[in-house]
């Protein structure tokens, strides 16, 4: 069977839970879907924590590093490594890194024409499928041409030879 999926675990993000305790101190997470619906709440020092419904608590510290722009970027401390995410498998009592759970992406399973054929869906959502004929809002001109390129790279267009050019 292998490893579980990312795609199929629930997840926090550490930016969405930040804005939420911007936002207010307290809570509860819910997921679409899903019954699961975890309380959280800002303690003193930074740290969350997470209260799930059979009343079992975890502490998520966060912890930022500066950038050099003058910002900040935030991280889950999770003992010897950081990261912006952490899941929860089916059958899993917290959450935790994809690491420690031992979770892989669905693109890693895939062989080379499949993921190629993964990543022709992904561009062409992001630029539609007229594809180089028309931009769509939003997505600025050389992130577009870098798309549409990347997309011909991928999947050349197809010319027909009855027809004389």
């Amino acid at each position: 069977m292998g490893r579980p999926l990312v795609e199929s675990c629930l997840s926090i993000d550490v930016t969405d839970l930040r804005r939420l305790l911007e936002v207010r101190g307290a809570g509860v997470l819910r997921w679409s879907g899903v019954e699961l619906a975890v309380s959280y709440r800002q303690e003193p020092g930074g740290a969350v924590l997470l209260v799930y419904p059979n009343g079992q608590q975890q502490r998520l510290r966060i912890v930022s590093f500066p950038i050099h722009n003058g910002g900040a970027r935030y991280y889950f401390d999770v003992g010897a490594r950081r990261c912006k995410k952490l899941y929860l498998p089916s059958g899993g009592d917290t959450f935790r890194s994809r690491q420690s759970y031992g979770l892989r992406y669905r693109s890693q399973s895939l062989g080379r024409k499949p993921r190629e054929r993964l990543r022709v869906h992904r561009i062409l959502s992001l630029i539609g499928p007229a594809g180089e004929a028309m931009r769509r809002r939003g997505i600025r001109k050389r992130r577009w041409r870098n798309l549409v390129s990347r997309l011909n790279v991928l999947q050349p267009p197809i010319t027909d030879p009855h027809v004389a050019g």
